[in-house]
């Protein structure tokens, strides 16, 4: 077999740095049975590390013990962006110096690329200005994940150099998306995450945080002072004033609505860190600063009150539970303290729910949003951000999320429950991803002005959960997948289990 493959090898790689094979071939150990034999070999060891790291991406193939009798061959040639990412890697300096030599330096550089773990992390900080709500300044952070990557693999795989920032949702922080980070990181991109709440001086109530003095900013803080101050910085951290932005449920919403404010640039919109001087220094909002948006459950006026919504409004409306919240001294909540709070009026809201409400047995939803929300979402949040909420429920035409907003490049991504599930019925499962109305994303998409515009839905996928249990917008691998295809080409990926209008179609799917 080893003649064969040689073989191979001559014929497709020849006068090439990076091919290799990988075949699963059939020997007979005896007369009676088949033994299942795996062969990985490339040219050198740029070769036979793409190999073996074909072999691990493939193993459903290769390794699975259900495997038939069927052999497979896999080529990795000059054009596979695998094959190239190793070549790429292997020929920076400080590796080719022990390309040769079998020492802890070699070991330790192949051991990172097959464990794709060639990023480094960098927290910076930046702060807002100091007149916000609240009357002073906060320290924010902003998380760097980039790669060993050249400039040349970017330009061969046609990955841009421009950061991509992402920002989660309600009750997260600066690491509840790094696991997607590294995953653009791995494919070349220059990764990037902000955290307007959920961070050590804007919410964590311990001594280790800000404490008694954690400020209780609103959600016109984010707009008009976090969002803008943590873009700057980037822009300044990073020397480029263009980046791509991805924004789950309030990290879509707040940005949008900050572009909607100060699109055109701020000046002296917030502080980085000179690390020279060591003092914070102003830096400026350049105008435009978003070239590809991507808006993942983006809420709106909440247009339908999905389970959580739904709760929140009857239970604020009639017991005015964010006030008891706030007289209790809770200023910076969980999702598990709000739930509490509401199970106090539940059976209340039991004996008379709303005409619209068909369900009699509110309190199978509450605890549906124990495991669905407290769960999933351990971190805390201004309560004040919930008051906002309340407002855009009670208010019929506003927010108009997006409103006028100018963007080369859009793509909004939402969930929808298609199925009435156990304890979300309809009409408060149908049409919303459980907790963002449907036409909340769709109205967001036709606010935008954008001539390379796209809207998709994934079925029955939530907005949030734990993941084990359901698909959720942020976790979920084809909605992450689609978000990179778009990232890298501008466009729609040919193939995926979701569902589409036309470009430029916004209207409700």
């Amino acid at each position: 077999m080893v003649f064969k493959m040689t073989k191979l090898h001559r014929k497709f790689g020849k006068g090439k740095k990076t091919s290799s094979v990988i075949s699963l071939y059939f020997s007979f150990s005896d007369s009676c049975s088949r033994k299942p034999e795996i062969l990985a070999y490339g040219n050198g060891i740029q070769g036979d590390i793409a190999a073996v790291k074909r072999l691990i991406s493939a193993r459903n193939i290769f390794l699975d013990k259900g495997t038939n009798s069927k052999s497979y061959t896999v080529f990795i040639d000059d054009y596979d962006s695998l094959g190239i990412s190793v070549m790429d890697l292997m020929s920076r300096n400080e590796t080719k110096l022990h390309m040769r030599n079998n020492n802890i330096s070699l070991a330790n550089a192949v051991r990172k690329i097959l464990y794709d773990n060639n990023f480094e992390v960098a927290v910076k900080p930046v702060k807002t200005l100091s007149n916000t709500s609240y009357g002073n300044s906060t320290v924010l952070r902003v998380k760097n994940v980039n790669s060993d990557f050249s400039s040349d693999y970017r330009n061969a795989t046609g990955i841009s150099d421009k950061p991509v920032v992402l920002s989660r949702g309600i009750h997260s922080n600066l690491f509840s998306w790094q696991d997607f980070a590294r995953e653009l990181t791995g494919e070349g991109f220059d990764a990037w995450l902000i955290e307007m709440v959920g961070g050590p001086y804007t919410d964590d109530t311990s001594t280790n945080g800000c404490g008694s003095n954690c400020p209780n900013y609103t959600f016109a803080d984010l707009k008009d002072f976090y969002w803008p101050a943590s873009i700057a910085g980037i822009q300044k951290y990073s020397g480029k004033n263009k980046l791509d932005y991805v924004g789950f449920s309030l990290g879509c919403s707040a940005a949008l609505e900050s572009l909607e404010a100060h699109q055109t640039g701020k000046n002296n919109s917030g502080y980085y860190f000179d690390y020279n001087t060591g003092q914070y220094l102003y830096t400026n909002l350049s105008p435009y600063p978003v070239d590809t948006f991507v808006g993942i459950g983006c809420p709106g006026n909440f247009t339908k009150l999905a389970s959580l919504i739904w709760l929140l409004k009857e239970s604020e409306d009639s017991f005015g539970i964010i006030q008891d919240l706030k007289d209790q001294g809770k200023q910076h909540v969980t999702m598990a303290n709000l739930v509490v709070e509401l199970g106090k009026n539940i059976d209340k809201l039991t004996a008379s729910p709303p005409s619209y409400f068909p369900y009699t047995k509110p309190k199978e939803l509450l605890w549906y949003l124990v495991g669905q929300g407290a769960s999933s979402l351990p971190d805390k949040m201004s309560i004040e951000i919930y008051s906002e909420f309340q407002s855009w429920i009670n208010d019929p035409n506003e927010p108009k999320v997006g409103q006028n907003v100018n963007l080369n490049n859009t793509l909004f991504i939402q969930g929808k429950l298609d199925k009435v599930l156990k304890v979300i019925p309809h009409p408060l499962g149908q049409g919303t991803d459980g907790i963002v109305a449907n036409a909340d994303i769709s109205e967001a998409c036709g606010n935008i002005n954008s001539s390379n515009k796209y809207y998709v839905s994934f079925s029955n996928v939530m907005h949030i959960g734990p993941k084990k249990i359901v698909n959720t917008l942020p976790e979920y691998e084809p909605v992450l997948s689609i978000i990179k295809g778009f990232l890298k080409n501008k466009e729609l990926s040919s193939n995926g289990n979701y569902v589409s209008n036309s470009k430029n179609d916004c209207n409700l799917i």
